[in-house]
């Protein structure tokens, strides 16, 4: 059983660090150290992220084309001098846009194999339906 953060964590984070990456140094022309430096993560993973070792799926990105254009609002933001909070704050701005939608469910449905899986739903409606009894 894969739970939907599990393809956040393996699937959609990587892909969108690599498309920022890639936008910071193709059109930032920032260097891998000062990359490295601004995201929190080593020059060996820029480097994996730019030959794309790491964080290409183009299936996914077909499914899901706001991918890019999250990675290049958070490209801009870190190209600006955006703090590590900010930062945290639009990648969650993002994942939680893409898991809020029907074809993250799909996918979901499709990578984990559980046919009558409605939990992506659910936990979404919650997320945005105030339960009974509370204000």
């Amino acid at each position: 059983m894969q739970l939907p953060h599990e393809l956040v964590v393996f699937k959609f984070l990587p892909v969108l660090r690599g498309q920022v990456v890639r936008i910071l140094l193709s059109e930032h022309k920032l260097k891998q150290t000062e990359i490295a430096r601004a995201m929190g993560i080593t020059q060996a993973a820029v480097s994996h992220y730019f030959h794309a070792d790491r964080g290409h799926d183009e299936p996914l990105l077909s499914m899901f084309p706001e991918i890019g254009v999250h990675a290049r609002s958070i490209a801009s933001a870190i190209a600006e001098g955006a703090s590590e909070p900010m930062q945290v704050a639009l990648f969650a701005k993002a994942v939680n846009e893409m898991m809020s939608t029907e074809r993250f469910c799909s996918y979901h449905k499709a990578s984990s194999g559980i046919e009558q899986c409605n939990v992506c739903f659910e936990e979404n409606f919650a997320r945005f339906v105030p339960l009974r009894g509370s204000s």
